[in-house]
């Protein structure tokens, strides 16, 4: 993926996708600290303003230097961080693009990350011009799996994350993508 200028914010019907705040470090405490929802990721906390604020500064750094893209999740009416969505770990030719998302356990079931999902997948296959899109999820985080399933994405059983063996690999390729008509939805 190209190198992008100027960030690229987003809406859906509900939603507004928009770039990272030092106001969003309250968030990022709790989304990154919270048992349930880490329960399932393996991942940095971030368990102060300090940690908070150093995880901000390197996601702006990723995005400026065309190595990942992390939208805040917030409802249109508000700019409250519900979650977040990315993607990053491009492959070296830019093909490939890995997903990632979390939502506050407060706002799940109510298909905002089915609908955040659904723009930033058009805008990485129509914008980003990538081939691909990967997404690694535990093995027994269902709601994540059946989310994946939902928008196309197919389980590749053969391959395996060799930081984390519970992980799961699902794909969506663009030509999925194409053949499912979700092009400019």
């Amino acid at each position: 993926m190209e190198k992008l200028n100027t960030f690229p914010n987003l809406e859906t019907k509900r939603l507004r996708l928009r770039k990272l705040e030092e106001a969003d470090y309250e968030h990022i405490i709790y989304l990154r600290s919270d048992a349930e929802v880490n329960r399932f990721v393996q991942r940095p906390k971030a368990e102060n303003r300090e940690d908070a604020l150093a995880f901000i500064e390197r996601i702006s750094l990723e995005f400026l230097t065309g190595k990942s893209i992390y939208w805040v999740i917030t409802q249109k009416n508000a700019n409250e961080m519900l979650g977040s969505i990315c993607l990053w770990n491009f492959s070296e030719d830019g093909t490939t693009a890995e997903l990632g998302y979390d939502l506050a356990p407060t706002v799940q079931g109510r298909g905002f990350m089915d609908e955040a999902m659904k723009r930033i997948v058009k805008f990485g296959f129509e914008e980003g011009k990538f081939q691909k899109i990967e997404a690694f999820t535990q093995k027994n985080n269902l709601p994540s799996i059946k989310l994946l399933k939902k928008n196309h994405f197919e389980l590749k059983p053969l391959r395996s994350d060799p930081e984390n063996a519970l992980n799961l690999i699902f794909e969506l390729s663009e030509k999925t993508y194409l053949s499912f008509g979700l092009k400019g939805k």
